[in-house]
């Protein structure tokens, strides 16, 4: 998982992934063997980058992850504090950028990637 790039900025998480990843090679390289066609090999890449793991979201999450500061982290989590990411919709960004949270609204698209990429995680790791 880690190799192929399957490991989830947003979440740290891994283990599905890899082990997907593994059966799916796995499989790949029998029906190669089984062919005697190396050409079959490609079909690893192509179905991977089908799969939810590689989705944008998650790849543009893991750029925003290391662009941001202790500052951003500590101000998102002053703001999140005890709530699920399912809860932080584009309203309730707005609505806390106008309050008290200004930052929110520079970093406002940032946020509704990271918050996909969260979703997409829970449904599939």
């Amino acid at each position: 998982g880690d190799a192929a790039g399957l490991t989830n900025p947003a979440t740290g998480g891994g283990i599905f992934p890899a082990l997907y990843s593994g059966k799916l090679a796995g499989e790949i390289i029998i029906k190669s063997f089984e062919e005697e066609n190396p050409e079959v090999l490609k079909e690893y890449d192509r179905k991977i980058r089908k799969t939810p793991f590689l989705h944008p979201s998650i790849i543009k999450t893991a750029h925003y992850y290391a662009n941001w500061k202790d500052e951003d982290w500590n101000r998102l989590a002053t703001a999140a504090h005890g709530m699920d990411m399912e809860d932080m919709t584009v309203l309730w960004g707005i609505i806390q950028g106008i309050k008290k949270h200004r930052w929110m609204i520079t970093r406002g698209l940032e946020m509704l990637t990271i918050r996909k990429a969260m979703l997409i995680s829970k449904k599939y790791s």
